[in-house]
């Protein structure tokens, strides 16, 4: 709701440094409350319309104005979302299909997460029959240290095309080098909550490899505290892991790092 609505607002704005971005989402009672998150996720669709479709300006002005990582990434998240939107919907024309890792391979380090989470749609779409093994396989030529981020992405991915079908999104998560099977599971759990509710992102865990569980729980554990502020219903969702040790990483799980 707040997502297009923050949107359509900055947008009326003819000069950006006259509004103070962290003010606009404040009315939320918890910082990184969901519907918080959502309304710093619009202002990075309103930024990149305002600067023009400019990535690399848009997504500065978010590090600028927020310093709170789930903020900051939300912001830039915002701004690389908007940008593969409008690139599907004119067919790419910014895109390189020899170099399927532009722009993200020219963005900041700190922008890689956001960046790869869309770019990844982008990577799937050049495999023929949009193969995760192949998806996967573009993923591995990017430096070692980046392609967790590009695994996140393709899971991204995965999970949306097959949600009625967590055996298979496990599946295609396994595809993948060994070593980050559990990136891409734990965006598996990510968009399974954010499209089917929180129970279903705990199915995802459950049926995963057991070297993916401890990653794939504490991402739940950070998911259910932007969604619920009381201790006593924090408990209650983290009771729903399948065994005590999965529910106190749940628990344990906190907001200093992004998921």
């Amino acid at each position: 709701m707040y997502h297009g609505i923050v949107e359509n607002y900055l947008v009326e704005f003819e000069n950006i440094d006259l509004i103070d971005l962290t003010s606009i989402c404040t009315k939320f009672p918890r910082q990184f409350d969901n519907e918080n998150l959502e309304c710093v996720h619009g202002i990075g669709h309103g930024l990149y319309k305002i600067f023009d479709k400019d990535i690399f300006v848009a997504s500065e002005k978010c590090k600028d104005s927020f310093t709170a990582i789930w903020e900051f990434e939300r912001c830039s998240g915002g701004v690389f979302m908007e940008n593969m939107m409008m690139q599907r919907e004119l067919g790419f024309p910014d895109f390189n299909e020899n170099d399927p890792h532009y722009p993200c391979n020219s963005v900041s380090q700190e922008f890689l997460r956001a960046c790869y989470a869309h770019q990844s749609f982008y990577i799937i779409l050049q495999q023929p029959n949009t193969s995760a093994t192949k998806s996967f396989e573009s993923c591995d030529e990017i430096p070692k240290e980046n392609r967790k981020y590009c695994y996140r992405g393709v899971g991204n991915h995965i999970t949306g095309n097959n949600l009625d079908d967590i055996n298979r999104i496990v599946e295609l998560c396994k595809l993948g080098d060994e070593e980050f099977h559990s990136e891409c599971i734990k965006s598996a759990a990510y968009v399974s909550v954010d499209l089917r509710g929180i129970q279903r992102g705990f199915d995802v865990c459950k049926i995963s490899p057991d070297y993916t569980k401890e990653k794939c729980y504490d991402t739940m554990g950070k998911l259910i505290k932007t969604i619920h502020g009381s201790e006593n219903d924090i408990e209650e969702q983290c009771s729903k892991a399948e065994n005590s040790k999965y529910s106190d990483i749940c628990l344990n799980a906190t907001l200093d790092t992004y998921f």
